[in-house]
């Protein structure tokens, strides 16, 4: 979708524009990730008809392709609970992003001493889905917790989910859980 890659590459220049030190090639690290996030559920959509898909089959791809990219993860062990929830197309393209750039930071800073690890969880309660999802690796520091010295992926992830998915997410120190309508 071209105003979901035009709305990364904006949301990109507006965090430089603050003044965030970053340099060239995690930038662009960052955004074909991002753009290779999007391309997997395009592809997973369009074979299936546009149709809501299971939040697994999302999940796994989303994770599998963020991890292919990132040269942190070069062994990942991935456990999504199996689940029932679907999720619409639109939903799909926002929580891909979302997905994203929590696989990114792990691949940052989730690696524990037995390797890297992500646990999923998704299920659907009456008006809600909720996820989680969890690495093994150090937890968020606590000025991250209290809402300082976040980076572009955590302000991105807020974004998205209040604004496009008019959910509500929190952190804490080894999960971070989404609530969506």
């Amino acid at each position: 979708d071209r105003s979901a890659i035009l709305g990364l590459i904006f949301a990109e220049k507006r965090r430089l524009g603050q003044g965030v030190e970053r340099n060239t090639e995690e930038v662009l690290n960052a955004l074909a990730g991002r753009v290779a996030s999007l391309a997997a559920v395009h592809t997973i959509l369009s074979a299936g008809g546009w149709q809501p898909l299971n939040f697994g089959e999302l999940a796994g791809e989303v994770v599998r392709t963020t991890a292919a990219s990132a040269q942190e993860l070069d062994a990942l062990s991935l456990e999504i609970s199996p689940t029932p929830v679907r999720v619409t197309a639109a939903q799909a393209h926002h929580l891909s992003l979302v997905l994203c750039e929590l696989v990114t930071n792990t691949a940052k800073h989730g690696r524990a001493a037995e390797g890297v690890r992500v646990h999923l969880h998704a299920e659907a309660g009456d008006k809600h889905i909720r996820v989680v999802y969890r690495d093994r690796g150090p937890g968020y520091p606590p000025a991250v917790l209290d809402g300082g010295g976040r980076s572009v992926g955590l302000w991105l992830i807020d974004s998205i989910v209040r604004a496009n998915l008019r959910g509500e997410w929190t952190m804490a120190v080894s999960y971070t859980h989404l609530t969506l309508p």
